[in-house]
């Protein structure tokens, strides 16, 4: 049940550095807006963290740690949705 959790972690935070490297300036579009990639950074941390959480749950009730996984249900939303008010913030929009 952890090394899963884990996993699940490790291949989001995958995600969050493929993220980061693509997202350099010198490789950006013209145009394109630091505040995206704030918000794409923010987005891309919401499923490591719930699966890092239920890692540390599951030493204690694995059961309760599988069943902290459908917090990505509300975690990711809440990621795009504070992404966006931070991508708002940054670009001034």
């Amino acid at each position: 049940m952890v090394f899963y959790a884990l996993s699940l972690a490790a291949a989001g935070g995958m995600l969050l550095v493929l993220t980061v490297v693509a997202r350099r300036p010198a490789l950006l579009a013209p145009g394109s807006k630091r505040g995206f990639t704030w918000h794409l950074i923010i987005r891309s941390l919401a499923a490591p963290i719930v699966f890092v959480t239920s890692a540390l749950i599951a030493l204690h009730d694995p059961a309760l740690a599988r069943s902290s996984w459908l917090l990505v249900l509300v975690v990711v939303p809440l990621a795009e949705w504070l992404g966006r008010v931070m991508e708002r913030r940054i670009d001034g929009a």
